[in-house]
């Protein structure tokens, strides 16, 4: 009875700490211009059941993200992102942003393209742990529904006016053996 309650206090504390499963991580500021943020993100899971005459407790980590963001100047920044899963690592994000104008910026690099909400939510801030069955069903080549180009992005009539748009690198397919490139932008 003693280990069913702690069971279920060790639970109940696991999901309040993973409820928030990002964190905004350490910055290292170099000046009032340049800064180097570092953070992650974890994806884990931990399981009590009760089979009749026997308990069972287990955890595991799906995933873990880390990042690292930067900016060099006030006009000048990058992104990288990570993951391991499954005994890899892999990019998944690596850009540059370069800020135009007070409400534009231009992204270079591998990134999630100008799409849906869903998509542009991210798996790990969306309220469950896979995508909605359409977003995961765009053409998208890379790894965390990345792909390779660049975007616009930016914001009109103070800030109501959200958009975006990108040219990409595409996803080569029996119809187009070769990479085709795609074109994609959101307007919010």
């Amino acid at each position: 009875m003693k280990s069913t309650w702690f069971k279920s206090i060790f639970i109940a504390g696991g999901a309040l700490l993973l409820a928030s499963d990002s964190f905004a991580g350490a910055e290292i500021k170099v000046s009032d211009t340049t800064s180097i943020n570092f953070g992650g993100s974890i994806r884990a899971e931990l399981a009590d059941t009760d089979s009749g005459n026997s308990d069972s407790f287990g955890a595991s980590i799906h995933s873990a993200r880390f990042y690292m963001k930067a900016k060099v100047t006030d006009k000048i920044g990058f992104q990288l992102q990570t993951e391991h899963k499954d005994g890899d690592m892999l990019m998944l994000d690596s850009l540059v942003k370069v800020k135009l104008t007070d409400n534009m910026q231009l992204w270079a690099g591998r990134f999630i393209p100008p799409s849906d909400r869903s998509n542009l939510s991210g798996s790990y801030n969306l309220p469950t742990w896979q995508y909605p069955s359409v977003v995961s069903r765009y053409p998208i080549p890379k790894k965390g529904g990345r792909d390779d180009g660049f975007a616009l992005i930016g914001s009109l009539a103070g800030g109501q006016l959200d958009y975006s748009l990108g040219m990409f690198g595409g996803k080569a397919d029996a119809t187009a053996p070769e990479d085709t490139e795609s074109v994609s932008g959101r307007v919010a």
